[in-house]
């Protein structure tokens, strides 16, 4: 029976490669995909990253939880160490005159500024750094804000 189950899905893999590799139509080509992975990135990245900059991430973020609210004080600050790390390598290519680059530009300065509001005591976007009641998850997201430091710095 398993091994009837396996080759079931072995054959599904194989006809969904065969018909990926022959439906050219639907694939973009060159800058098209590319284009499409910036604005995808931009609608998951930009939310976070804009709303750092102007310092509403903790009002307008929605928080969403099985009952357990422990975790929320470490979620701004989760998403934002993930969000940084993730667009650093994006980032560190720098402006440049094309519609991504400008793009990029704007993103610079936003992460900037978001930057600035998440350790500034003062903003109402101060993300909270410090391990509390044995919660070790400050640590973590503090170490992904770290690698997108070092990764555009």
């Amino acid at each position: 029976m398993l091994k009837y189950s396996i080759l079931s899905i072995l054959l599904c893999f194989i006809i969904n490669v065969a018909n990926a590799q022959t439906d050219n139509s639907k694939i973009p080509a060159g800058n098209d995909v590319r284009a499409q992975w910036v604005s995808t990135m931009t609608k998951i990245a930009g939310p976070v990253i804009r709303n750092l900059a102007a310092g509403t991430l903790h009002y307008n973020m929605s928080y969403e939880t099985n009952g357990n609210t422990a975790h929320r004080p470490v979620c701004y600050l989760e998403a934002a160490g993930r969000t940084i790390c993730g667009i650093a390598p994006w980032l560190e290519l720098g402006p440049d005159e094309t519609e991504e680059g400008i793009i990029r530009k704007q993103y610079i300065a936003l992460t900037v500024k978001a930057i600035s509001n998440i350790v500034n005591p003062d903003s109402p976007d101060y993300c909270l750094f410090e391990t509390y009641k044995r919660n070790r998850q400050p640590l973590v997201d503090a170490a992904f804000l770290a690698e997108g430091l070092l990764r555009a710095p």
